[in-house]
């Protein structure tokens, strides 16, 4: 636990003294549903894809592409355990136009499928 409040200052630090990847962060929280390509969130930053990127991997350890992720991957869970929806429906919440696509994507972040995390 300690750990974890760790790695979250620390990424706290990063943001405030990088205002592009504070930006980033924000950009992302605005646009997860609609927009998973890091080119999109690049181009609204005024910068390539590839500077986006090294920015996170030089400061957060991780990936443009995995720090949006790192947004729908909650949000997904989130909505697996407060709804009765269906896993189709719900995949359509964090903007996936195609159910087996999110089950795969959930399946790859969580390590198990949809439903076995509603059921867990």
């Amino acid at each position: 636990m300690s750990k974890e409040a760790e790695n979250i200052f620390t990424d706290l630090k990063v943001f405030q003294s990088n205002p592009r990847l504070a930006k980033f962060n924000l950009l992302i929280d605005k646009y997860y549903k609609q927009e998973k390509l890091v080119g999109f969130y690049a181009s609204k930053l005024h910068i390539s894809a590839n500077y986006l990127n090294i920015l996170c991997k030089n400061n957060l350890h991780v990936s443009a592409t995995k720090l949006i992720q790192q947004r729908v991957l909650p949000e997904a869970k989130r909505l697996l355990q407060t709804t009765d929806h269906s896993i189709k429906e719900i995949a359509f919440e964090p903007g996936f136009v195609d159910h087996a696509y999110f089950s795969n994507f959930f399946k790859a972040q969580a390590g198990i499928t949809p439903t076995q995390f509603r059921e867990g």
